[in-house]
């Protein structure tokens, strides 16, 4: 991504995070990434297509690091124990793009249900086998298992960040795994 488009992007994380997403301004972001409102309406045609960008680039950093060394062999409950393990380390690294998925997920996910939101999804959309298909719940539908999860992880997460003292705590990322795989399992 080039240097503008980065600067850009972050301000406009920084801004949905502290005026919220619907009350950042196109004004404010540019003045913070040290441009004009006319750069930035260069790279982006509006606030809208600003905030699905910042969106698609920190769904993409989520899974980069979430992914980055779990073994997508492993038998499914295993794999979701790893899965929420591994969950820890992108907002650990990125807390202020924590906020801003959760910010977006909650203002997006009620208005457009259309969108694919959450890393438990990442985890279907690519990698489910008939194997993790057939462990999980078949009562409801995969997007309501995708909310589930990703609510609840987003929260786990977001209480860590906020408690340092579980951020390290196996105990605890050992029972967020337990209680999220009870939550889904059949």
């Amino acid at each position: 991504m080039e240097l503008n488009r980065e600067k850009i992007v972050q301000a406009a994380i920084n801004q949905f995070n502290t005026q919220g997403i619907q009350g950042a301004s196109i004004s404010a972001i540019a003045a913070e990434a040290g441009i004009s409102k006319g750069t930035l309406y260069y790279y982006y045609q509006s606030k809208d297509s600003l905030i699905h960008d910042c969106f698609s680039i920190v769904k993409q950093n989520a899974k980069e690091i979430t992914f980055l060394h779990l073994d997508m062999s492993l038998p499914p409950e295993q794999l979701i124990r790893e899965f929420v393990h591994a969950s820890f380390r992108w907002p650990l690294t990125y807390p202020e793009q924590l906020r801003f998925m959760d910010s977006y997920i909650s203002l997006y996910f009620y208005e457009k249900k259309a969108y694919s939101l959450f890393l438990f999804d990442m985890l279907c959309e690519e990698n489910v086998t008939p194997a993790m298909r057939n462990a999980l719940r078949d009562d409801l539908p995969l997007e309501l298992l995708n909310f589930l999860v990703g609510k609840t992880l987003t929260h786990v997460c977001k209480y860590a960040i906020a408690c340092p003292e579980f951020i390290n705590n196996e105990a605890y990322i050992k029972a967020s795994a337990e209680m999220i795989w009870n939550m889904i399992k059949k």
